[in-house]
């Protein structure tokens, strides 16, 4: 089961469980003179929605919503959302809201602290599909602009500024057309889709045309911000592959160094287990590792370093499960059930590494912003291998006294969470290592570490919510189950939801433990509200906007929507080297996204697997390197 998860490499998805007061307190160490007051401003957009009738017939609509930003003190992040009626607005739809500021933020340079917006709809609604059209709407009211009156749009909003399919377009369009609109934009790469009245799908072009409106495809929030207010908005010019300096390479190389023997001690131990201890299963780990081991030399000799580098440790990660998992057969077989559950829980020597790391972090402290980008992926490695941890203590407290097949697979999982957990504790090593070793241009005094933390953090709550009511819920009713048996079923399917549900409980809380009260553990704050944006938002583009498809193991073998997904993986690629280019053009080391960016564009050559992993890793490109930006005080270059 875990040989065919998608794995991440380097990142862990989690809640921020902190009190807005915890923040603010905090919050007086890190942030300087206050922000000043975005002028208030309203501006009117036209979201589109469908639903059934009382006759049970498929029906769209389209309702005014006024857009507020601005106008109040600065200081604290807050966005609101007025209904007309008891319940009118759910929780996907805030969820939409809340991604919409988000990327209005990043895409412009208001301060964090300035965010102050509101949504004022009509009526009962809810769901992602606006998201889109709230991100323009928050632009325009920013930036001064007017949003055509006879315009509407349907389509929801990624972290790198793309547009996500959606569902009833059909109906949508009807519903803009009575509501007198001409122009309605959709997402790209759906030029059909199905007519639940017709039963059949009809071409969305023509379909407008029949009706007077004009239909217009849009691939990201660019194209959309042009059509609905006829202007541009501000881009970095495109920009070639970003590339890793040499001497990173070298100082990466040392490190991938260091993993070699630590494989082959591995497989020479695996290859001294009695025969009983080798099985079809184990075996299957050893050879995932030696397939790894050959990419990361082909890459290696490519001058890939930061990809071999990922292969090397994806390579180091299987083989001691492979021997793991021998083990535990021997133990097995040496004590039965009993003696193999002993031996997992004899797991002292792990909680010694999480230690021993984060007293590494107490005492690493990042003064460039390059050392900022490389520190927070070293909170990322450890959250994760906390997350991990508390995966596998939950496994096997979970387990009963006597054997049963379920009881064997979640010995096995546990296992398999604990060698994850080690494995990202040396990459988190690594990762503190260079942050001592990098260079480059200095955090500014005062910058807003824990204001920029509540901001995305507030998203990604908003996108846990919506994702449990999208897919979660839906989903459990389809299998006849219970939402909360499906969420369990999910975490063993699914490793990014199982870090992200686990460390809402049981990591979050306990970041002052591993961090202190220094400035790490700002950093920390901030890195985890990141990840977890930027990891829920691609859980709601995997499962709703690309709709994978799954097993009756519930993994994923294949998306629905394939075509979207190949255009997505190749613009937030370039997305993601024109908001490198940004930085390196003002004297900003991007070392550290670039290497990021080199395993992504790796892995979207490979199988399904590595490929959500790569979309999923420009998405988090393309929100730290705006991050960067706007700690930096870099101002948005135009498009040439």
């Amino acid at each position: 089961m875990l040989k065919n998860s998608p794995l991440t490499r380097f990142r862990v998805v989690f809640v921020l469980a902190l009190s807005l007061l915890g923040i603010d307190q905090l919050g007086a160490q890190v942030i300087g003179p206050g922000a000043a007051r975005l002028p208030r401003r309203t501006v009117e957009v036209s979201p589109l929605f469908f639903g059934t009738n009382a006759e049970g017939r498929a029906v769209g609509s389209c309702l005014p919503m006024e857009i507020t930003v601005g106008g109040a003190e600065p200081g604290r992040v807050r966005v609101g959302f007025f209904d007309s009626q008891v319940g009118g607005s759910g929780d996907m739809w805030q969820s939409a809201g809340w991604m919409a500021v988000v990327v209005a933020a990043q895409l412009t340079d208001f301060d964090p602290r300035t965010v102050q917006v509101s949504f004022d709809v009509q009526g009962r609604i809810d769901g992602p599909s606006a998201g889109g059209l709230m991100t323009v709407g928050v632009l325009a009211a920013a930036r001064g602009d007017d949003v055509r009156e006879d315009a509407a749009m349907t389509g929801t909003i990624n972290p790198d500024g793309f547009i996500g399919p959606v569902g009833g377009i059909a109906h949508k369009i009807e519903g803009a057309a009575a509501a007198g609109k001409k122009l309605v934009l959709i997402p790209a790469g759906i030029r059909r889709d199905f007519d639940d009245n017709l039963e059949r799908p009809v071409d969305l072009v023509e379909k407008g045309r029949s009706l007077g409106v004009e239909v217009r495809p849009v691939l990201d929030i660019y194209q959309a911000y042009k059509l609905l207010t006829g202007n541009e908005l501000p881009r970095p010019g495109r920009a070639d592959h970003p590339r890793v300096p040499a001497a990173s390479n070298d100082l990466l190389s040392k490190r991938i160094a260091n993993w070699v023997p630590l494989i082959q001690k591995g497989l020479q131990k695996y290859n001294t287990l009695p025969d009983h201890a080798r099985s079809e299963f184990t075996n299957s780990f050893r050879e995932e590792a030696s397939k790894s081991v050959d990419l990361a030399n082909g890459l290696n000799n490519e001058g890939r370093i930061a990809a071999a580098y990922s292969d090397v440790v994806w390579a180091a990660m299987n083989v001691y499960i492979s021997l793991e998992a021998g083990r535990c057969v021997q133990s097995y077989n040496q004590g039965g059930y009993r003696g193999a559950v002993s031996r997992l829980r004899n797991n002292e020597w792990l909680e010694l590494e999480i230690q021993r790391v984060a007293e590494r972090f107490r005492d690493t402290e990042p003064t460039t912003l390059n050392q900022l980008a490389m520190y927070i992926s070293a909170c990322d490695a450890f959250f994760e291998a906390i997350a991990f941890q508390k995966l596998a203590q939950r496994d096997l407290a979970s387990l009963p006294a006597e054997e049963t097949e379920w009881a064997t697979v979640r010995a096995l999982d546990a296992a398999g969470w604990q060698i994850m957990a080690w494995t990202d504790c040396k990459v988190a090593l690594d990762c503190l290592e260079l942050v001592e070793e990098y260079e480059g241009t200095p955090i500014p005094d005062h910058t807003p570490v824990l204001e920029m933390a509540t901001f995305y953090r507030r998203a990604a709550d908003a996108n846990l919510s919506a994702f449990d009511a999208i897919y979660v819920s839906n989903q459990a009713k389809r299998n006849g189950q219970t939402a909360e048996v499906f969420a369990r079923e999910l975490t063993t399917t699914d490793p990014y939801y199982a870090l992200l549900t686990n460390a809402q409980t049981n990591v979050v809380p306990n970041l002052q433990t591993y961090f202190g009260d220094g400035p790490q553990l700002a950093y920390a704050y901030l890195a985890s509200s990141l990840y977890i944006y930027s990891r829920s938002s691609m859980l709601i583009a995997k499962y709703y906007s690309l709709s994978a498809q799954l097993d009756e193991e519930n993994q994923i073998v294949s998306v629905g929507r394939e075509l979207t997904f190949s255009e997505w993986l190749e613009q937030s690629e370039q997305e993601a080297a024109r908001n490198i280019a940004l930085l390196e053009d003002n004297g900003v080391d991007i070392t550290t996204c670039a290497q990021l960016y080199e395993m992504a564009r790796v892995g979207s050559t490979r199988d399904l697997g590595d490929r959500l992993n790569a979309l999923e890793t420009y998405f988090y490109i393309n929100v730290v390197t705006r991050v960067l930006r706007r700690v930096g005080r870099i101002p948005i270059a135009k498009q040439p």
